[in-house]
């Protein structure tokens, strides 16, 4: 009978070895499984930290783009009313240039009249010029 509980405890040894044996394979294979969960969960913490430093930037378009979006109506004001100093400047070269047009006439008169009175004054110097050898 010795040998009955002898070889049943060599039985059990045996089963529990291989039962411990298959706890400590999936206790390595946890383990390794729970390395790769970390390295993928340091990974996401990373693109997390990431898209947060992207975030703040967005916070500060976003401020940005409402202060853009407030200042429009008096950009927006400012170019009508700069459109409309531009016409009126327009419509003042305009009546400049129709009055140099004129200014531009009255000088050709001017030539004109000019050019006409040097040859009257030549006709009368000349009777003056032959009588210049006569006078003292």
């Amino acid at each position: 009978m010795n040998n009955f509980w002898e070889t049943s405890d060599v039985y059990y040894v045996a089963v529990l070895y291989e039962d411990l044996n298959g706890i400590v394979d999936n206790m390595d294979s946890m383990h390794r499984n729970m390395q790769q969960v970390s390295r993928r969960m340091m990974h996401i913490t990373d693109n997390v930290k990431e898209f947060e430093h992207y975030m703040k930037r967005m916070d500060n378009i976003a401020k940005s783009t409402g202060v853009m979006a407030s200042l429009m109506p008096s950009i927006s004001q400012n170019m009508q009313q700069m459109d409309t100093d531009i016409a009126v400047m327009d419509g003042d070269m305009d009546r400049m240039s129709i009055g140099m047009q004129h200014v531009d006439q009255r000088f050709k008169h001017m030539t004109q009249g000019v050019t006409i009175m040097r040859v009257h004054v030549r006709e009368i110097a000349r009777p003056m010029g032959a009588m210049n050898p006569f006078m003292p």
